[in-house]
């Protein structure tokens, strides 16, 4: 092939390497990025904002000055589940995943998305923050009321805008390696049609991050 080169020159030359370039350049900057739909899935957003929220305040915390204090940053995950009514009696089940970080004072916050589960409207989905507040009842009771602010849409919900707002109580039992449930919500989409109250169980599970 040397030998070639210099007979025919490097113009040539360069141009039956080029392929291999353009194959090399390929496999290392990828051209097909995940399609647009699959970011859009309920579980792939959470996924995504939970490795998004996680690593800053696991740095925060293995950053800070070493010794006796304890530098865990207690987190919390809750898998919900409720059903409201859309216009027209319609029924609507929603499935929501949160991960709490605590901020302190009895205070939580983190990232939270809501997407539909039963009904007519799979493919509606919510992305946004969720700030809560946990007060303890005893040893194994707790209560927590909750402000989740999000937009989203999809499935010809009728949503507006897209700006969603859920204010929320729940009422959780301690089992051991996790906590279960019963919350009650008010839903509202403040441009559009949706407006309703609802009912629905809760799961938990803490930890903590170093």
């Amino acid at each position: 092939m040397s030998g070639q080169c210099k007979e025919w020159g490097h113009g040539l030359c360069a141009r039956a390497s080029a392929p291999k370039v353009a194959a090399a350049t390929r496999s290392r900057h990828p051209s097909s990025l995940m399609p647009f739909p699959a970011l859009c899935r309920p579980t792939t957003l959470l996924a995504l904002m939970a490795c998004l929220s996680a690593p800053a305040l696991v740095c925060a915390a293995d950053d800070a000055p070493t010794g006796t204090r304890d530098t865990r940053v207690a987190r919390s995950f809750e898998l919900g589940y409720e059903s409201i009514r859309l216009p027209a009696g319609e029924r609507l089940g929603l499935m929501s995943g949160t991960l709490l970080f605590d901020v302190g004072d009895g205070w939580w916050f983190g990232p939270a998305v809501h997407g539909a589960a039963a009904g007519e409207r799979g493919g509606l989905f919510v992305g946004g923050a969720a700030v809560e507040r946990h007060w303890l009842f005893g040893p194994r009771w707790e209560g927590t009321a909750s402000l989740f602010v999000g937009g989203g849409g999809g499935a010809g919900a009728p949503v507006g805008g897209g700006l969603m707002v859920r204010p929320a109580a729940s009422l959780l039992y301690d089992f051991g390696p996790l906590r279960a449930g019963a919350s009650v919500s008010y839903v509202r989409f403040p441009s559009g049609d949706i407006s309703s109250r609802g009912f629905g169980i809760v799961l938990a599970w803490d930890g903590s991050y170093r």
